[in-house]
């Protein structure tokens, strides 16, 4: 026995992203749990896909920098 009966189990979640640049996507997910009475795992897989069909693709980012970030090139500034 690894613990007393009704522990409570050991989970984790896996996460697993498409390669895409440049943004990945989520695309499954595994929750993998224990149990604490007799040591068995289990292990459920997730597909985005199944779960949210109706979910949609993100906006795309816009081109305005967000506060705290550094343009890539200087903007020139005039001199009088």
């Amino acid at each position: 026995m690894f613990t007393r009966v009704g522990g409570v189990p050991l989970s984790v979640e896996i996460l697993y992203f498409t390669t895409s640049t440049p943004s990945p996507t989520l695309v499954a997910w595994d929750v993998v749990q224990q149990s604490p009475e007799t040591g068995s795992l289990t292990v459920q897989r997730h597909l985005v896909s199944e779960e949210f069909p109706n979910l949609g693709a993100s906006p795309s980012p816009t081109g305005t920098p967000a506060v705290g970030t550094v343009p890539s090139e200087p903007t020139p500034t005039p001199t009088p």
